[in-house]
């Protein structure tokens, strides 16, 4: 995998090392879903573990609902975790191939003495370097086994935990050669695929609120710090929606569908369903809704998994699916980071999840 780069196409950024890995159980590469953020557990140093949701690696219809654990080839079966389905990645391919085909053309055009304009063409001369390295190693990943990024070591079942949220998740471990030192950024969002003036309006929602955010200029909006259940649960008032609700706005980036905003609020009571569509018991969620009236859903199918974060990098928690039927009425389930760390430490893993490049 690679560096995320502020020169790159975006269309790279699947298979760059910033949050938002499409990935699937390889045994099931047609159901898809997006790889949440990355940790370190103490008593493991130097190996690197993603957390994503378990609905996405365990097929909650076709797979039986109990705790999978694996260590060193004892116990359950080796469950790989691979990057990109088949279909994923045949189109991700065939845009690269043909942002590639399109700069050749523009430099061809150049030689026979079309008068371009000169940004363009070095915007063409980068590019074609970048491509051309970029397909060379993307086109031998066309093995599925050559998209094995890691495997999973943990997935308790999905069922209500004791602080009231669903257990949803699962600990991949990461296989050393496909992430080390040089290109590994820690948890960061590229930001690159929404323009600047377009990105910083949807968090600029409602004019008269304040915000914290800030375009980086490296494109990367890195994750420091999380926020607490209480301001989730009770937004500061001072920032209000159009509603005249107090909110959080929030980002995330999915599988599907990429950089979206949305409105955190104090909305936090759902049943959900996980099986053969069977209502389970209340739970306790995190709800985020579209940015305004206007604007489409948080979240579509493939994005669970995703990490969901505030304007300043803060982590709120983790995207495990969503409801409703219109874009005005869907809600995005999101289970705090809090209750997430709490249980991983329950299975004994002291998660940092915020790991840096030197502590591989």
């Amino acid at each position: 995998m690679y560096k995320p780069a502020i020169g790159a196409d975006p269309a790279a950024e699947p298979f760059s090392t910033s949050l938002g890995l499409p990935i699937c159980y390889a045994k099931s590469t047609n159901y898809e879903g997006t790889g949440g953020f990355f940790f370190f557990d103490s008593a493991k140093p130097g190996i690197l573990h993603l957390l994503t949701t378990r609905h996405v690696l365990f097929h909650p219809d076709k797979e039986e609902n109990r705790l999978y654990r694996y260590c060193d080839g004892t116990g359950a079966p080796r469950r790989n975790v691979m990057l990109l389905g088949e279909a994923t990645f045949k189109a991700h391919l065939k845009y690269l191939e043909a942002a590639f085909g399109s700069a050749k053309l523009l430099i061809e055009l150049h030689k026979m003495g079309w008068n371009l304009v000169k940004p363009g063409m070095d915007k063409a001369i980068e590019g074609i370097e970048v491509f051309e390295k970029l397909l060379a190693d993307i086109r031998d990943w066309k093995e599925e086994e050559n998209r094995v990024i890691g495997h999973v070591v943990l997935s308790p079942a999905i069922d209500l935990n004791d602080d009231g949220f669903t257990d949803d998740w699962a600990v991949v471990e990461i296989h050393p050669t496909k992430i080390d030192r040089l290109n590994f950024i820690g948890n960061a969002i590229d930001l690159g695929s929404v323009a600047v003036d377009k990105l910083t309006s949807w968090m600029y929602t409602y004019p008269p609120n304040s915000s914290s955010f800030k375009y980086p200029g490296d494109r990367l909006l890195r994750c420091l710090g999380t926020v607490s259940d209480q301001e989730m649960f009770r937004p500061d008032a001072k920032n209000k929606d159009h509603n005249n609700d107090p909110d959080i706005m929030v980002l995330k980036n999915g599988s599907t569908s990429k950089i979206t905003v949305g409105r955190l609020n104090t909305i936090r009571a759902f049943v959900r369903e996980y099986f053969n569509g069977v209502a389970g018991e209340m739970s306790k969620e995190i709800s985020v809704l579209p940015r305004d009236s206007r604007s489409p859903p948080f979240s579509a199918r493939g994005d669970s998994g995703s990490v969901v974060i505030d304007g300043i990098g803060r982590i709120c928690g983790m995207l495990t699916g969503e409801d409703g039927t219109t874009d005005i009425s869907d809600v995005t389930y999101i289970t705090s980071i809090n209750s997430l760390v709490k249980r991983l430490a329950a299975f004994d893993i002291e998660a940092n999840i915020f790991p840096l490049p030197s502590d591989l």
